[in-house]
């Protein structure tokens, strides 16, 4: 069998665009414009959504109130310092990723309790809470580091079951961090102090 060459197929896939050509045009159009919309909107609510999370979980394990989902929304009620505390997170990952892979991933670790902190902290600047991360974390992103590392074999678990391991795995991965996060807050370290 002879398959077309670049040029026979450009122009097969030409001819057969006759008579459809607009109608594809502005379908594709439409296409693109709903997902960039969906696209954006996911990014604006990523950040409220997550320090939300955040909120819920350290309410939900220190107080007992994994009921109350409403909790979730909290992270809305300051929704321009939490949009930016996420932005900014992810920003400087991206940059110091350029660096180098080592260095990016050094830095996702020193922000690794960004989330926490925000939602521990309403008052503080999306500047003093990537801050105050950093400094959180300067002497245990390593131990964080091992932490993550000790959940492999359950996330190649829950690949293995098709992802529905992960629904297990998940909670109790966000619910090791939090204890994490409680250990460095019960060794007097409050947000902003290093070790």
């Amino acid at each position: 069998m002879k398959f077309r060459t670049a040029k026979q197929t450009r122009d097969a896939a030409w001819n057969s665009l006759r008579g459809h050509y607009w109608n594809i045009f502005v379908a594709l159009l439409i296409a693109g414009i709903i997902t960039s919309a969906a696209f954006v909107a996911a990014i604006v609510v990523l950040g409220p959504l997550l320090i939300g999370m955040a909120i819920y979980q350290l309410k939900a394990l220190r107080e007992d109130k994994s009921g109350e989902l409403g909790v979730l929304f909290e992270g809305f009620n300051n929704f321009g310092r939490n949009f930016v505390v996420i932005v900014l997170k992810q920003i400087l990952i991206f940059l110091w990723s350029l660096l180098f892979l080592i260095p990016g991933i050094v830095r996702a670790f020193s922000l690794g309790m960004v989330e926490f902190i925000a939602a521990d902290n309403p008052e503080m600047s999306a500047t003093e809470v990537i801050d105050a991360s950093t400094k959180m974390m300067k002497t245990h992103r390593f131990r964080l580091f091992c932490l993550y590392l000790s959940f492999f074999g359950w996330v190649l678990l829950g690949i293995i079951t098709f992802g529905v391991g992960l629904v297990f795995i998940v909670p109790y991965f966000n619910a090791a961090k939090i204890q994490f996060y409680e250990e460095l807050l019960a060794l007097n370290q409050t947000p902003g102090e290093t070790a």
